[in-house]
């Protein structure tokens, strides 16, 4: 999700707690802020419900599914 609404990243650094020093993608606050308030919002909520629902019909079917 967060490719598809933010897109290519402003900047990209090195991690210093990466052992392997593998780089960051960072984005820009503002953009961030934007795309949560945008369609992205309706469908992380879309998500979280479905992923209630499977939890549910999981722990109905068998009690030791997670």
């Amino acid at each position: 999700m967060v490719k598809a609404h933010l897109g290519k990243p402003d900047d990209q650094r090195a991690n210093p707690d990466s052992p392997l020093r593998k780089s960051v993608e960072l984005c820009r606050s503002e953009r961030v802020q934007a795309a949560e308030d945008g369609p992205a919002r309706s469908e992380l909520k879309t998500l979280e419900e479905a992923v209630v629902l499977a939890k549910h019909a999981c722990s109905q079917k068998n009690a030791s599914c997670r």
